[in-house]
């Protein structure tokens, strides 16, 4: 828990390919949001057209990095080198674009649970409305599994920069999709560390390919087949 009453310090990282200018969507978003929590904002652009690039460096704030032709996991991993080389701070957020931050303070809210507690090394924004806190000290919920298990999810969620300097691997690039947000969850507990939904902080997923499948042959559920095939040998012996 923060001994002294500096605020904590946050450094936001969303990979984007533009589609249908969601990025701008949610740079709009962050700015409105005004929470003095966030240090810097990194987009990791992987083929915004120049239209929806202009619109976004209209926000000061943020800064693009060129990331065309990376996975998913490459460009997770190169927003972390980038934070963690310049400007570490206390926690790294990392953002789909096609999500809605439904609450004030919303960064504030989301890494609450890594402030409060030395034990919690990752936690995600709050996607299910039936888990809405019952009282303003109802902060956090244990989770395994990820999204597609009503669990971890990888679109919206907080980790101290100091997992990663103290033993943490950084993302797995040899998965293409959802199961490498499994493969993070099991490096997080393999230490004995909790994972976590923050309950204050709700918001909404529209799932609109923030990472478009479009342009991935061969197809997405051949890809995803292959990254189970990897996931179950890594974690539980199935060849």
């Amino acid at each position: 828990m923060r001994t002294t009453m500096s605020l904590p310090q946050v450094n936001v990282i969303i990979p984007t390919i533009g589609k249908d200018r969601m990025i701008v969507d949610l740079l709009q978003q962050i700015y409105e949001l005004d929470d003095d929590i966030v240090r810097q904002v990194i987009v990791l652009d992987n083929g915004m057209d120049q239209d929806t690039l202009g619109l976004c460096r209209y926000f000061s704030y943020a800064r693009i990095v060129d990331a065309r032709g990376k996975s998913i996991y490459q460009m997770w991993n190169m927003g972390v080198k980038e934070v963690l080389t310049t400007h570490p701070g206390d926690y790294l957020v990392i953002l789909n674009d096609d999500i809605i931050l439904e609450t004030d303070a919303f960064f504030t809210k989301l890494v609450e649970p890594l402030d409060m507690y030395a034990d919690i090394w990752a936690t995600c924004g709050n996607y299910n409305k039936e888990l809405n806190p019952y009282s303003e000290d109802d902060i956090a919920k244990d989770v395994t599994g990820t999204f597609k298990d009503n669990g971890f999810a990888g679109f919206c969620f907080a980790v101290k920069a100091e997992a990663f300097l103290n033993r943490l691997p950084l993302f797995e690039e040899k998965y293409f999709w959802w199961y490498g947000d499994d493969d993070f969850v099991h490096e997080v507990h393999k230490l004995n560390k909790r994972t976590t939904l923050s309950l204050q902080a709700i918001m909404t997923h529209i799932n609109n390919g923030s990472q478009s499948i479009e342009q991935y042959t061969p197809s997405f559920n051949e890809l995803v087949a292959k990254d189970r095939e990897v996931y179950m040998r890594k974690w539980h012996g199935v060849s």
